[in-house]
């Protein structure tokens, strides 16, 4: 894993949002790009003891619906 994305999930995580053990936390993901970011919150947020939930949105299904 790419050790920046590593410190911007961690000082999303602990510093921006306070994320705290036992809080839930919605990641939203739009596209393909921000996959690796989404996986670097996730495991961030699992490390805090916070409960993280995604949702991914794919445009090119987004569109044929």
């Amino acid at each position: 894993m790419d050790l920046r994305l590593k410190q911007l999930a961690e000082n999303l995580l602990n510093y921006s949002v306070k994320l705290e053990k036992g809080e839930n936390v919605l990641i939203n993901c739009v596209g393909d790009a921000p996959k690796p970011l989404v996986k670097a919150l996730v495991k961030e947020a699992h490390k805090v003891g916070a409960n993280p939930f995604v949702d991914i949105v794919d445009p090119s299904i987004e569109r044929a619906v």
